[in-house]
């Protein structure tokens, strides 16, 4: 089931936490970047095509073609760094 929603864009793999998340842009599977926090475990979604357009170019340049991308950054939401 968790494979079906991903191939409809309704859900995203974090591979760092091993877990599923609902996708903010649905419509369409699209590449995501996720901020995650470390202190509260809250993820965001964050779609900067800028993102995309740069690990594509690098990838071009290294005579890949990327499929799919997911990138993960982790770090501390607002509420815990200045809480």
């Amino acid at each position: 089931a968790l494979d079906f929603l991903m191939k409809q864009g309704l859900v995203h793999r974090l591979a760092s936490l091993n877990a599923y998340v609902g996708c903010d842009a649905t419509g369409a599977p699209h590449d995501a970047q996720f901020l995650i926090c470390d202190g509260c475990g809250v993820v965001a979604e964050l779609n900067e095509p800028s993102i995309d357009r740069t690990i594509n170019r690098g990838a071009s340049r290294a005579g890949f073609t990327v499929n799919a991308s997911v990138v993960e950054m982790r770090g501390l939401c607002p509420d815990c760094r200045d809480g």
